[in-house]
């Protein structure tokens, strides 16, 4: 705290390192006033910093974005999940908050972005996967050190409705497959049959092969792989979700 000219006062409090760079951090402000004024300040301020309201990585969101989908394929999630996120925060969250801070963004700041989606329309399902997106991103910042709390976790996005799926009857089910064996694309009936009895996911039934996971001796299915086909990438065989045979 030093008087720089009559009445005029500069507080600087240190606020630790950049967790990125390296870096010393400074947080100063200026006070006109007497040298009660000043010291009110800097008592202030250092319950600031002291709070954690000025620490964290000067990043922005975007750079968080990019470090945390690598850190996402490290892991191993699969290219269909964060192809996902990609979409959603390219789209939904990059436009409004890809340029700020990553220790600026604030509570009030996100739920003001799911408000912004609600009112154009979109349905409480997306805007919670846009608050998942966030949230998760926040998450693996604070691990880093890029923030002390994760903001997403007071925000309020709109509740989920239940969905009950409509699932198709036998006879349904029974006329769509006799209509598939009547078409020019028999194979569609084998398909639709294996999924309807085994409940699979379209990219595990786009994976089997016959001779390597039918059993025929003992009329079983074994379900390994998947198939993950994504816009401008090779289509490619890998695991099921679960890893699970």
């Amino acid at each position: 705290m030093r008087e720089r000219a009559p009445g005029v006062w500069e507080i600087i409090v240190e606020a630790g390192r950049d967790p990125v760079t390296g870096r010393r951090r400074q947080v100063s402000r200026s006070v006109r006033g007497g040298v009660r004024d000043a010291k009110k300040v800097r008592a202030d301020l250092l319950t600031e910093v002291g709070a954690g309201r000025h620490s964290g990585a000067d990043v922005s969101m975007d750079e968080l974005f990019t470090n945390w989908l690598i850190e996402l394929d490290r892991k191993g999630r699969s290219p269909s999940t964060i192809h996902n996120y990609d979409k959603t925060y390219r789209k939904s969250i990059q436009p409004f908050l890809g340029a700020k801070a990553v220790r600026k963004v604030t509570t009030k700041n996100l739920t003001d972005l799911y408000g912004a989606h609600q009112a154009r329309g979109l349905k409480p399902t997306t805007v919670y996967q846009i608050h998942a997106c966030v949230s998760s991103m926040f998450t693996q910042a604070c691990r880093w050190g890029w923030r002390d709390s994760n903001p997403a976790q007071w925000a309020e996005p709109p509740s989920r409705p239940n969905v009950v799926p409509v699932i198709p009857t036998v006879v349904q089910v029974t006329a769509l497959i006799d209509e598939a064996t009547q078409s020019r694309r028999p194979e569609y009936a084998r398909a639709i049959f294996v999924a309807a009895t085994t409940g699979v996911r379209r990219g595990e039934l786009c994976a089997v092969r016959c001779k390597r996971d039918i059993d025929w001796s003992a009329r079983a299915l074994i379900v390994g792989h998947n198939i993950v086909d994504l816009p401008h990438r090779p289509v490619e065989e890998r695991s099921t979700k679960n890893r699970r045979v």
